[in-house]
């Protein structure tokens, strides 16, 4: 059994990839954890509108939160500028990179591999495994020259948007 400091520590960060996962979301704890990171490497600002709260999330084991409200996250993936959505939940829950966002990037996972393609950016970005054998999205991976949002993104989805901003070598 892993604790939570422990799996929060190992998926700083990243998201974990959760296929079964039918909205994005995030605890308010691991969110106020990566909005520091951002601000203090990057420079950047996580913005969470609580207009949007009070969506009821029901979880395996029986269990019912509400959510505080939606975050918009600056990220970076393989050298590209994105901005994530997520639901913002009480507590320590890590990202979680769910089916709808994963299916507006037309991910492809490949298990044999540990590698999830994404083709619109054309792009196989190599899928570290956290202690529960999930697999972690780096969400900081951005381009050199540091976050770019332009006005037509590449990728634009449900609870996705990619910017075509590489800048990487």
């Amino acid at each position: 059994k892993h604790d939570r400091d422990s799996l929060l520590s190992v998926v700083k960060a990243h998201a974990v990839v959760d296929c079964g996962c039918a909205k994005g979301m995030v605890g308010s704890d691991t969110l106020h954890e990566h909005d520091t990171l951002l601000r203090n490497q990057h420079g950047l600002k996580t913005c969470v509108d609580h207009e949007k709260s009070g969506t009821n999330f029901q979880f395996g084991n029986e269990t019912c939160q509400k959510s505080e409200g939606e975050a918009e996250v600056p990220s970076g993936v393989a050298g590209h500028s994105a901005v994530y959505d997520f639901s913002v939940l009480p507590g320590g829950v890590p990202f979680l990179f769910a089916k709808p966002q994963l299916k507006a990037v037309k991910a492809r996972l490949d298990f044999g591999n540990d590698t999830i393609y994404i083709p619109d950016i054309d792009k196989s970005i190599v899928l570290p495994e956290g202690p529960t054998g999930h697999y972690l999205l780096p969400l900081c991976d951005f381009p050199v020259d540091g976050f770019q949002a332009v006005t037509s993104p590449k990728i634009k989805g449900d609870g996705v948007t990619v910017f075509m901003s590489e800048s990487r070598t």
